[in-house]
């Protein structure tokens, strides 16, 4: 019973540990205890990742400026335009997939 679970061993039990990474476990088993750590707010490790950041540095040099430049052009963005990752961009391209009622990743 997840809920009954002290927080080490829900914790055992809701995650995995591939070469080092801790991630949610896909165990059908035990996503009971997943929810259960995630309800208490326990992070047990597992490190969030921004997805946003993820897609967007995973591209080009050249085409980040580019998706730059179109959010400069769109109003949603107005730092400098180079091909780093900084909370602006992320704010600009949040407010892009909100105006174009694109599900918040």
């Amino acid at each position: 019973n997840p809920k009954a679970c002290a927080t080490t061993s829900l914790c055992k039990l809701a995650t995995s540990n591939l070469n080092g990474k801790i991630s949610w476990t896909n165990k059908i088993k035990n996503k009971g205890h997943v929810t259960e750590a995630k309800k208490r707010g326990v992070t047990c490790g597992v490190k969030k990742i921004n997805l946003i950041k993820s897609v967007f540095t995973n591209f080009k040099a050249n085409d980040r400026i580019k998706i730059k430049t179109s959010l400069t052009d769109l109003k949603l963005y107005n730092s400098e335009i180079d091909g780093d990752f900084g909370p602006g961009t992320e704010k600009a391209i949040k407010r892009y997939l909100s105006k174009n009622n694109i599900s918040n990743l």
